[in-house]
């Protein structure tokens, strides 16, 4: 259908053209094309299916208006409220036809003579890609509805009283269509109004709720977390729980008396040990521990326990109770600390020390051993110095007599008092020369030599004394190389003092023989025996053979032996003895040989 409608002659509109128009300016030529175009063309609207207003030309004002209220593009209720009907079914034929819908001759305005007529048409318009399907409604102007058409109805009216009646129904049902219609449209716009709320609070519900279920899973995430620090804490907890239990245990097990004390020295708790040592009960924990009354002998204790505060230093000390038969703690004072490193108190242990109690019974005995020993030693050098020195007295005694006979009665006879003196005065510096050695600490002169050629030479001068005539010596040397690593004059004493002890222990058998015998082992030792046939040596005195000032003989000192044990040990070699199958003691000692590869590890021979 055309979209044009009546307008000016096309000489009129050529004359405007023009007069407006200036031959050389196209772009104003244009403009003027356009405007006229916009004038000619009837006013017109583009739409949506719904009726939502795109866009809009010019002159639209006669048929469209802007409600009362918010304002809105909807075309139902910008439009003429006579031409609402008719606008909403062409718009709904045309969407579902797809064709143009038209309304011819549509009245609308007064019911006087200023009504005017309209016709509508809506056009489908050719949908855009993705787009929605949009119509173009056209306003084409009819005219006034003439008031010759009026009276004519009307007097077709007169002559046809039938009609009238049936006219003003048809005006009454169309007012009512109308105003239903209109109530419809307000109805649809509170709907609309409360479904765009809805819409806005559905988002905001949805906003909410995807919130919430952020929320959710934060605090789901934070459960989660605060249940893996739970079974920390709840681990931690059974392992502070069963260390305070081991540790309980311990205390209760080890029966270690230990107080934990605060600054003020008072006390914050304690094991059930620490009530032997203080009158302490559960009610006394707050009250300061000097303040209780205590089985130790322990005046200090508070002068201690404010220097472990002040100083922060462990204090340790040996203690007793106050009882006749005293028992002996271990005290040891060591400051606490906070979390800080701070100084906040003193843990005070009392070890109850039996080892304490048995060294002090130790001391007391080895005191009264070595005092029994240095007794006995002093018994003995008195016995020993005595001896000779009683007869040196009576050999002097003897001499003052002589000399004061005259020459010729004392002829022949000082000579043997003089032997006798010099004698027991070589006995005494004899005692007091193997005490010296006993004592001394004199370093080894070790050289190497024969020790057959030391024993051949002891040998001869043992049985080179005439006392001495009655014991029978044997020698059995074995064969070999008898160099040895030692000293040579200690060695020789070893020898003189062994095969004294030999002749005096056959003093009273009825068979006395010496036997000296060697033997060289692999391990680089060379051993010599010396064996005789006395009476051997006592059982009761078998464990102090070498210790000092044990004698086995009615004279001597004791220290023969140890001071042999001393000599061979500082020659990197051991000495002992065995009874003798025949009869009698066997003492061997050995000393290391000068040809073995090392001389400096000392090893001792199977015997």
């Amino acid at each position: 259908m055309p979209l044009t409608g009546p307008g000016p002659s096309p000489g009129r509109f050529a004359t405007r053209l023009s007069d407006r128009t200036h031959p050389n300016s196209r772009s104003g030529l244009r403009d003027l094309v356009d405007a006229r175009i916009a004038l000619l063309t009837p006013p017109h609207v583009v739409v949506t299916g719904d009726g939502e207003i795109l866009h809009a030309s010019a002159r639209t004002g006669k048929y469209l208006e802007l409600p009362p209220g918010v304002p809105n593009r909807h075309l139902f209720s910008m439009a003429h409220k006579d031409l609402r009907l008719d606008l909403r079914g062409a718009l709904r034929q045309a969407s579902q036809t797809g064709r143009t819908a038209t309304r011819e001759n549509v009245r609308f305005g007064p019911e006087a003579d200023h009504a005017e007529r309209v016709s509508l048409v809506v056009e489908p318009l050719p949908e855009r890609e993705g787009g929605a399907p949009e119509f173009l409604v056209v306003f084409r102007d009819a005219g006034p509805v003439v008031v010759a058409e009026t009276a004519a109805s009307a007097a077709d009216g007169a002559a046809a009283p039938d009609a009238t009646p049936g006219a003003a129904e048809m005006r009454y049902t169309r007012e009512q269509v109308q105003t239903t219609v209109e109530e419809y449209e307000s109805a649809l716009d509170d709907l609309r109004l409360a479904n765009e709320q809805m819409m806005s609070l559905n988002e905001e519900t949805q906003s909410t709720n995807e919130e919430l279920e952020s929320s959710k899973e934060e605090l789901q995430s934070l459960n989660e977390e605060m249940q893996t620090v739970n079974q920390e804490i709840l681990g931690k907890v059974e392992e502070l729980d069963r260390a305070n239990r081991d540790l309980r245990d311990v205390f209760v097990n080890a029966r270690i008396a230990t107080v934990f004390l605060d600054r003020k020295l008072a006390i914050r708790s304690f094991t059930p040990p620490i009530e032997k040592l203080f009158s302490v009960i559960s009610t006394d924990i707050g009250r300061p521990l000097t303040d209780l009354v205590t089985e130790l002998d322990y005046p200090r204790l508070r002068n201690d326990l404010e220097k472990v505060l002040e100083t922060g230093n462990l204090l340790e000390m040996s203690v007793r109770t106050k009882k006749d038969a005293p028992q002996y703690y271990l005290v040891r004072l060591t400051p606490s600390q906070d979390s800080g490193k701070a100084i906040d108190g003193v843990v005070a242990t009392f070890i109850d020390a039996p080892a304490l109690d048995q060294a002090e019974e130790t001391i007391q005995k080895l005191y009264a051993e070595r005092l029994e020993v240095v007794l006995a030693m002093a018994a003995g050098l008195a016995h020993e110095i005595n001896q000779p020195l009683a007869a040196v007295t009576m050999s002097l005694e003897t001499l003052r007599r002589m000399f004061a006979m005259p020459p010729e009665d004392r002829a022949g006879e000082m000579e043997p008092v003089l032997d006798r003196a010099y004698r027991q005065t070589m006995r005494a510096a004899r005692i007091i020369s193997d005490l010296r050695a006993f004592i001394s600490q004199n370093e080894t002169d070790k050289t190497i030599f024969h020790i057959h050629d030391v024993i051949r030479e002891v040998a001869d001068e043992f049985t080179a004394d005439p006392r001495r005539d009655t014991v029978r010596v044997t020698l059995e040397l074995a064969v070999g190389d008898d160099r040895v690593l030692a000293d040579r004059t200690q060695i020789d004493q070893v020898l003189v003092n062994l095969m004294q002890n030999a002749h005096d222990a056959m003093g009273a058998s009825s068979r006395r023989e010496l036997t000296i015998r060697t033997a060289f082992a692999e391990t680089g030792m060379a051993r010599v025996d010396v064996a005789d046939t006395g009476a051997g040596i006592a059982k009761e005195i078998e464990g102090k053979v070498f210790e000092p000032f044990h004698s086995t003989k009615k004279r001597g000192m004791g220290i023969g032996l140890p001071i042999s044990r001393k000599i061979v040990e500082a020659n990197r070699g051991k000495i002992w003895y065995r009874p003798n199958l025949e009869g009698g003691t066997i003492f061997s000692f050995t000393l290391p040989l000068a040809g073995a590869e090392d001389n400096a590890d000392s090893s001792t021979a199977d015997v």
